[in-house]
């Protein structure tokens, strides 16, 4: 049995890393500053000297307050997701919330029908 023309879906999973700046990890990083002693930084003549002190702390610090992460991101391609649907999208979040605050029928009457008309689009672009 021989099969042409088959199109075998690999589904990579490509990671890179990143840091979380949330309010708490800010506060920590504030706090281990404040706490840090800076006295080693002033105590060179040699200003390279002072400043790579100052950075080797800084940057421990930083990373103990901001640990890096491994995210994963699937590369399944939507080639069909076009930067014209993209904005379709957009504007129907932007209809969606002008209909949720507005009395009028027809503003909601116009959200259903631009709805109707970006599934039937998507659609047609899978």
């Amino acid at each position: 049995m021989v099969l042409h023309d088959i199109v075998n879906m690999t589904y990579e999973k490509h990671s890179f890393l990143c840091r979380r700046f949330n309010e708490e990890a800010i506060s920590d990083f504030n706090i281990k500053l404040s706490y840090e002693s800076w006295e080693d930084v002033f105590s060179y003549n040699d200003v390279n000297m002072s400043f790579n002190k100052f950075l080797n702390i800084y940057l421990t610090i930083f990373y103990s307050s901001f640990p890096t992460r491994a995210v994963y991101n699937s590369s399944i391609s939507k080639a069909w997701l076009t930067q014209g649907i993209r904005i379709s999208c957009k504007n129907k979040r932007k209809l969606y919330i002008i209909s949720r605050q507005s009395l009028e029928r027809n503003k909601k009457i116009h959200y259903r029908r631009y709805c109707r008309i970006l599934a039937e689009v998507i659609k047609l672009a899978k």
